[in-house]
């Protein structure tokens, strides 16, 4: 209690000195359940009268005001300070991939009274053409699913991930010649997301950024990133999206007696879901 009653007075004493007006109004010291001063004040002070002033710390606010305008704080801050709403937060990351390759290759003999002559690998022995297509199709689809439980208005972040080997060469100079150094650093991937979720009544805002890291197909080191960086609005319970890539290529290469396409297509999409857990 008498450290409680330090606390109070500490506070009152940094609201600073008054004026005679002010003298009139009344300082009340609130206590706090589940909030603390720091989240609280941005909230409250604009509500403070003017020639009112508020301050708190910890889980302690001191207001200093009319009798009438506390009393509105103290309704306000009644509704406000209760306990946070555990949720969980569901993130899908989708990815899917397809490719297609075809390939179209002719051959011929052609035979006379002077010889014969043959075009195109694989030609047919005897006088005659031959065409052959190869058709190869392949799809990938990938779905990583992660969860996190949160307090409403209190940040959460998960992430798992690997570390990948990458050989690095260092090639210095020295009195006997060149001296060649080979090493392994190891880079770290990582698949998470960081969220801020807030709730009022059924709906949810989110401050959320996933990422998805994988090792990448071209050499040593190569890292392949998916990231989002958004705020979204919803319903609890809901799957919202939060972005997603389209990518198409395609390549055509021709020759002699020869022709051939390649096309790639992939997409990439993050779904997000809020539950309240009761």
């Amino acid at each position: 209690m008498k450290a409680f009653q330090r606390l109070a007075f500490a506070l009152a004493f940094g609201l600073g000195l008054w004026s005679a007006s002010a003298l009139a109004d009344e300082v009340e010291v609130i206590q706090l359940q589940y909030r603390t001063a720091e989240q609280m004040i941005p909230t409250l002070r604009p509500l403070v009268a003017p020639g009112g002033a508020l301050t708190g710390m910890q889980s302690s606010l001191v207001i200093r005001s009319s009798r009438a305008n506390i009393e509105e704080i103290k309704r306000i801050v009644a509704s406000l300070d209760r306990a946070p709403r555990r949720l969980l937060i569901s993130v899908r990351q989708d990815s899917a991939a397809t490719s297609r390759d075809r390939a179209v290759a002719g051959s011929a003999t052609i035979a006379g009274d002077r010889g014969r002559v043959s075009v195109g690998p694989g030609a047919p022995t005897e006088s005659g053409a031959t065409v052959r297509i190869a058709d190869a199709a392949r799809a990938d689809d990938d779905r990583l699913a992660q969860q996190v439980q949160a307090l409403e208005g209190s940040p959460a972040l998960i992430s798992v991930g690997e570390s990948v080997p990458v050989p690095l060469r260092s090639v210095t100079r020295g009195p006997g010649g060149a001296i060649v150094s080979d090493t392994v650093v190891y880079r770290d991937t990582g698949s998470g997301f960081s969220v801020v979720p807030r709730v009022a009544g059924e709906r949810v805002t989110l401050e959320i950024s996933p990422q998805r890291e994988s090792v990448g197909r071209h050499g040593p080191g190569s890292v392949n990133t998916q990231r989002v960086v958004t705020t979204v609005t919803g319903r609890l319970g809901e799957w919202l999206e939060l972005g997603g890539i389209d990518q198409s290529a395609t390549r055509d290469e021709r020759g002699f007696l020869s022709s051939g396409r390649t096309g790639r297509q992939s997409s990439a999409r993050v779904w997000v879901k809020v539950d309240e857990i009761k």
